[in-house]
């Protein structure tokens, strides 16, 4: 009987091992490159095992999208859910190592998927809605996920979560392609766009959070005006070097006063920033003034 648990099994392990071995071949070959054939023999079944179960290539490509989407969704559920008490961009960072070679598979998989539905329209247009099974997964973990971060960081969003999500997974998604060939470590990358992502598109809860944790949020009563500033409220993080010169002037620029009321800053009337010549000219303009007013006053 189709029921017994025990071909209820056999057909779950045969379901399994030929979910493995089209991994593989998407992976190394990629879909277009992927026949029945080379999916039994490294399976070890034969063609009879393969329709038992699918029904084409196709559908066995559909299948292991969504199972790996929800075979990762599950191991990055469980690194999250691992974080004790208010999450950090430390954390978060540990938890991402986690299952970044899933990952990493995934990614390669998702983009080989894209690429076929693209070159063949008539297999997206028969997919209809299935073929938006891993990015639904995905998307809804991702929603989820950052919702959950804030909410557990005492912030709420300032833009729609599903906005702040699609950024998070488009960046994560770029540092896994980066990473994946070139052996550069994407994880300074990645703690620079959770860090920017979340902070800047949320506020505290609490409004007189806002300035006590260093974070500006577009607040100008907050002091803050810079990044390293406005990523206190995660913990210590090491601050990227700044490509400005001493002066606090960047490379090719002139220095310009700074303080309250400095004319370098703003010209008169708040008419915007004075050059050097400007700047220049009106100090030779104010000395002129003051000398003869002092030639008056003698």
């Amino acid at each position: 009987m189709a029921s017994d648990p025990t071909t209820l099994r056999k057909r779950e392990n045969t379901r399994a091992r030929l979910l493995d071995a089209a991994e593989e071949i998407m992976i190394t070959k990629g879909i277009g490159a992927a026949r029945i054939d080379d999916v039994v023999r490294a399976a070890g079944f034969s063609r009879g095992a393969f329709y038992s179960n699918y029904s084409s290539m196709d559908a066995l490509m559909i299948d292991l999208i969504n199972s790996r989407s929800e075979r990762i969704t599950a191991r990055a559920t469980e690194a999250f859910d691992a974080i004790d008490g208010q999450p950090n961009v430390d954390a978060v960072m540990r938890a991402i190592e986690t299952f970044r070679p899933e990952a990493q598979r995934m990614n390669i998989m998702a983009m080989e998927f894209d690429l076929y539905r693209m070159r063949h329209p008539e297999f997206a247009k028969e997919l209809g809605t299935k073929s938006l099974g891993e990015h639904s997964t995905l998307d809804s973990f991702i929603q989820g996920l950052a919702a959950r971060l804030l909410e557990r960081m005492g912030r709420r969003p300032t833009i729609p979560i599903p906005t702040i999500s699609r950024l998070l997974g488009v960046f994560y998604m770029d540092s896994l392609i980066d990473r994946s060939g070139a052996g550069d470590d994407a994880t300074p990358f990645m703690r620079t766009v959770i860090e920017a992502v979340l902070v800047a598109f949320s506020q505290p809860v609490s409004p007189g959070d806002a300035c006590t944790a260093g974070v500006r949020n577009g607040d100008s009563s907050c002091p803050a005006d810079d990044l390293a500033s406005l990523l206190t409220s995660f913990g210590p993080v090491a601050t990227p070097p700044d490509p400005r010169s001493a002066s606090g002037a960047r490379p090719g620029t002139t220095p310009l006063p700074r303080g309250p009321g400095a004319e370098g800053e703003t010209g008169p009337a708040g008419t915007g920033p004075q050059s050097s010549d400007e700047t220049k000219a009106a100090t030779e303009s104010s000395a002129a003034r003051a000398s003869g007013d002092e030639t008056s006053a003698t």
